[in-house]
């Protein structure tokens, strides 16, 4: 009697696998197809990151702004002035 030995398949096999059952009659043609796969990947990629960097600074600014606007409400309330101080160039 045989028995069968179960081995896990980790993605990196199954991929291999499946890629071996399906491969197109073309090899040219489908090394270009992957190449414009991975360029629109990279592309995608690289528009997430820039909408992402553009989120955060934008979320500092308002941030900043929110402090900003707590600290002066906190002046006004003990009786400290809220508006900036003049800059020594403009004292002469």
């Amino acid at each position: 009697m045989r028995t069968l030995i179960s081995i896990p398949l980790t993605s990196a096999a199954l991929f291999a696998a499946l890629a071996t059952v399906a491969l197109p009659a073309n090899a040219a043609q489908s090394a270009s197809s992957v190449a414009g796969k991975a360029s629109a990947v990279a592309q995608k990629t690289e528009d997430a990151v820039k909408h992402g960097v553009k989120k955060a600074a934008s979320a500092v600014e308002h941030g900043a702004k929110k402090t900003g606007e707590a600290v002066n409400r906190g002046a006004k309330k003990i009786g400290l002035p809220t508006t900036p101080a003049s800059s020594p160039a403009s004292t002469q």
